[in-house]
Order: structure tokens, then C-alpha cells, then sequence
């Protein structure tokens, strides 16, 4: 089953309800700081929020007990506690247990990763279950599933990988995401699914194997993509009431219900100029400056407007004043009864502190659900290489994030590239496979600006390259461009390329021969 998913730089709410247990990886919440520690009492890894992005900080020590090692990345689960009762997981069905493994041969990354092995006599061997006790998902819910896979041996001709998420409610057609996939020996590649649960609050995930084969899993990453308020509360959202003498509520009042069993509800009387009945909560949630984002809603309006009575949206900050800050602004009637959704793009100022207003205007009645904020752009306002789906390039040639004017070219950080004219070959920065993977054999259009920020050599040059690391460059790099410019020159770049049948491909921008160039506000989107 082929899964086309378009890549957007994903604003990630974190996963789901998330319920406590006492090992070394106790309850994971979403918006606060965490630190946990191993039965040596040694801090193991630290968890925080930072832009919407759950994050996490590893720490490695030597045999003195000495940190040698700190390394920061969106969270997953890597399976390195090597023991399934200090994870999310469990082995799988009592029948067909996966384990935890640190045979090299079998580890995708670091020094564990979950593997199944099973023969072709096995009709489906289900190696690797989300612990139900532990990670439960909202009924009429949309989440994303992005995990690393490793096949260990050749599959038959009937045999196969797959993944689903299924609940005990009902029978198998309820089950959602369902994917199957086949793999060369060694092969290692990446999966990300998106799925939409049903009115059902038992879904688990699901790995396995059919009619034999061996697997490797690490690196699992869940997020929910859209808000849909299933959990009845606003505990486990990135949203708040609203503005304290106007809230909304959550409802499960069927007439205002859009979908599913929850929606949030604003009621206004004509009285009331202005009534914000909901707000993204500043302390869950950050937006980044001089940031592109869309953001998507339904709404249902519940009663008939007033001559002078409207909704509306906006995206705004504290910092300066309203009107020349504010951004996104959208009004719109309705009649009652009426259904809909609203899509809104807007780039933030340069505050650090917007949040986003859903109000009535001189009274109305309006459910809002299934809300869902993607980064559209991205710019590098937050200053670091954590939150991006970037590296610095090249391990001999890497690049940086600067807030150097000269070097900027929108807001106020832009990466750049400086390299001398010994140097052939500088790439200066990668996309980061853990973080973006395109499909194998469909078609990707990729935006940037750019800046020339010296006069290049009569044989220099810069260049951008979608590669991958399986089989020769020369019969598989994609979109291979190169372009020259003038000190100071600013510009952009739009390239479409096809990927082919590797699952490993990344995007590379460089320099030839020496020069120095900045890139700012990248897209990456799926063509059809």
C-alpha cells in the first residue's frame, strides 16, 4: 500500500494522552519540563516544549560517570533503556514476541532497537504493540507515526512488513493506517503514516511481520496532527478558554458538535463588542518570528447573526500595538446551521510572543473543531539546529545559523555557508532524514531565497542536490542546479525533481570551489 505523504514542516502537538507509570521513563507531559534518571541515580535525558515542539536532550557518560555526550532532537522513542518495561511498548502478542536487541547487525541507531523475527509458517506476527496503558489516542483523531525500519533477511514472495493501528472495539474494519511494505536485506528507510482514528478510545499501534521475515523498528515518533478536542478537556490541548470574562467551553451538546463528539463552543451576547472564547495557550504553544504558518479550522455557526455581528480570527501579540501587529485577520457570517472550514496563512512580526484568537463580534454563537497549524516556511527564527528538520551539511564542511546583518536575508537569522576555494566540494546544509523523508519515485517542488554574500571564482559556483546514499550519485541525484551571483545579490529558487526508488533521499545545498552564501525560508511540498 503506497502512502504519498506531502512534507510540511509540521508545527508537532504532541502525541496523546499519556497515563503514569513508575520505570525509568515515567509520564512523558507534553508541555512541561522533565528530567529523568537511571537506577544509578545519573540524569539520563531531560524533556521540554519549545515552539510546539516536543524535544529532548540525551546524556552519555564514561565508565568514571563523567557526561561525554549531550545531544538534543525532537522526542521518540529510541528503545535505548534496552528493556520494554522502561518503554511505551510491549513486546507484541503473547504468541509472537519482538525483543529489544543490541546485536549490531540488528540496531538501526544508538545501542537497541526493537526487532522481530518470525518464519513464513507464521501468518502474522505481531512483534511490537503501543501499551495501551500507557499511550491512549483520542477517539476521531488525527495522528502521524513516523519510525525507522531495518529488514534483517529477504522476504518471500508472499511475505511482507506492515503497520496498523486497531482497537479490540469491533472488528477489523476499524482498523486505520494500514501499510505493507517489502525490503532488500540491510535495506534501512523510513516510514510516516497518518491516520484518523475512530469513535473508539482503545487504539493501539501495531508492528508486524506476515508469512516471515526479520525487522528491525527504532525511532518512533507519535504526534497529533489536528486538535479535535476528543479528550473533553483542555488539559491535553495547546488551547485555553479564551479571554478570562468571555470563555468558551467544550461541548457535547449535539446540535454544536461539527464532528466527532466534542467541539469548542463561544456564545456571545449582542452586548459583548468583543468576545474571545479561545486562544492558543502561550505557555504549550510558541510561534516563531518572522515564521510563515497556515493554520485550518471547521466551524459551525449555531445561531443567525445580527446586521453588525460577525466571527473572527486573528493571530496576535502583546509586544506594540494591535494594529501594527496583528496578523491573519479574518471575519466572516453565516447562517445558522451553516458548516465550513477556514484556512488562514499569516507570517509572524518579529515578537516571540504571538497566539491566535478565535472571537464573536456584537454576539453569536460559533463551535469551532479539528484544528490543525502547520509551519509553512522555515525561516530559522528559532536560532538553533533542534527544532528544524536541518543539519549544519557535511561532518568536514558544516554550516551555521547566523544573526549577522550582512548575512541575513529575512528576519532575523538565515544559515550561511563560507568556504575557501580549496575547498571542492562544501555542503554547508542537509535536510534531516530523521525528520523529513521523501516517498520513493514522486515529485517534490522546493523553495528557497538565497544570498550571495562574496564575488565567486571564475570557477566556483553554488549548488543544490536531492541525493541519496543508496547506489552511484551519478545515476541518482535529482534536481542537480547550480547558479553563480554578485556580492550582495539576493535571490530565490524554485526546483522540482522526482526522487527515485530509494527511500533515503535528503537535500543537500553547497558551494563549489569557495564563496559564501546564506539560504532562508525553505518549503519543501508534495506535487501531485
Amino acid at each position: 500500500m503506497k502512502n504519498k505523504i506531502k512534507i510540511l514542516i509540521v508545527v508537532m502537538l504532541f502525541s496523546c494522552l499519556f497515563m503514569p507509570y513508575t520505570h525509568a521513563q515515567p509520564f512523558i507531559d507534553p508541555f512541561k519540563n522533565q528530567h529523568f534518571y537511571d537506577e544509578a541515580n545519573k540524569l539520563t535525558m531531560t524533556t521540554f516544549n519549545r515552539f510546539g515542539q516536543m524535544l529532548m536532550t540525551n546524556y552519555h557518560y564514561d565508565l568514571n560517570g563523567n557526561v561525554v555526550k549531550q545531544e538534543q532532537d525532537w522526542y521518540k522513542d529510541t528503545f535505548e533503556q534496552g528493556s520494554f518495561d522502561q518503554t511505551r511498548f510491549t513486546d507484541g502478542y503473547y504468541e509472537t514476541k519482538g525483543k529489544i536487541t543490541n546485536e549490531p547487525s540488528k540496531v538501526i541507531n544508538g545501542s537497541y532497537s526493537v526487532v522481530g523475527e518470525s518464519t513464513s509458517g507464521q501468518e502474522w506476527h505481531e512483534f511490537l504493540h503501543t501499551d495501551i496503558s500507557k499511550i491512549q489516542f483520542e477517539p476521531n483523531t488525527t495522528y502521524k507515526v513516523t519510525f525507522r525500519y531495518k529488514v534483517n533477511q529477504e522476504t518471500g514472495p508472499n511475505s511482507s512488513y506492515y503497520f496498523l493501528a486497531r482497537t479490540p472495539d469491533g472488528g477489523i474494519g476499524n482498523d486505520k493506517g494500514g501499510t505493507w511494505w517489502k525490503g532488500k536485506v540491510e535495506e534501512v528507510g523510513s516510514k510516516t503514516l497518518t491516520f484518523t482514528t475512530g469513535s473508539s478510545a482503545k487504539y493501539y499501534l501495531i508492528w508486524g511481520i506476515h508469512k516471515g521475515g526479520s525487522l528491525s523498528i527504532d525511532d518512533i515518533q507519535i504526534t497529533k496532527e489536528i486538535e479535535s478536542f476528543e479528550s473533553g478537556s483542555y488539559a491535553v490541548t495547546v488551547y485555553t478558554k479564551g479571554y478570562y470574562t468571555r470563555e468558551g467551553k467544550i461541548t457535547n451538546e449535539p446540535t454544536k458538535v461539527i464532528q466527532g463528539n466534542y467541539s469548542v463552543l463561544g456564545e456571545a451576547e449582542s452586548t459583548h463588542d468583543w468576545f474571545e472564547f479561545m486562544h492558543t495557550d502561550r505557555n504549550k504553544i510558541q510561534f516563531e518570528p518572522n515564521t510563515t504558518y497556515k493554520v485550518t479550522f471547521s466551524y459551525k455557526v449555531n445561531q443567525e447573526l445580527g446586521p453588525n455581528s460577525y466571527y473572527y480570527f486573528i493571530a496576535r501579540t502583546p509586544d506594540g500595538s494591535y494594529e501594527e501587529n496583528d496578523r491573519g485577520h479574518t471575519i466572516w457570517k453565516g447562517k445558522a446551521g451553516e458548516t465550513g472550514s477556514k484556512t488562514v496563512a499569516f507570517t509572524t512580526g518579529s515578537s516571540a510572543k504571538y497566539y491566535l484568537i478565535w472571537g464573536i463580534h456584537n454576539g453569536g454563537s460559533l463551535s469551532i473543531d479539528d484544528i490543525q497549524i502547520t509551519k509553512e516556511i522555515e525561516s530559522f527564527e528559532s536560532g538553533g539546529y533542534v527544532l528544524p528538520s536541518y543539519t549544519k551539511g557535511h561532518y568536514t564542511s558544516r554550516g551555521k545559523i547566523t544573526n549577522e546583518l550582512s548575512q541575513v536575508i529575512n528576519g532575523g537569522h538565515s544559515v550561511v555557508g563560507e568556504s575557501a576555494s580549496g575547498q571542492e566540494w562544501f555542503e554547508f546544509l542537509h535536510t534531516d532524514i530523521s525528520k523529513i523523508q521523501f516517498e520513493p519515485n514522486t515529485t517534490y517542488k522546493v523553495t528557497f531565497n538565497y544570498k550571495g554574500n562574496q564575488e565567486l571564482g571564475p570557477n566556483s559556483y553554488y549548488y543544490f542536490i536531492a541525493r541519496t546514499p543508496d547506489g552511484s550519485y551519478k545515476e541518482n541525484d535529482r534536481g542537480h542546479k547550480i547558479w553563480k551571483g554578485k556580492a550582495g545579490e539576493v535571490g530565490s529558487k524554485t526546483i522540482t525533481f522526482t526522487t527515485g526508488s530509494s527511500t533515503n533521499y535528503y537535500l543537500i545545498w553547497g558551494i563549489h570551489k569557495g564563496g559564501e552564501l546564506s539560504i532562508d525560508d525553505i518549503t519543501i511540498k508534495f506535487e501531485k
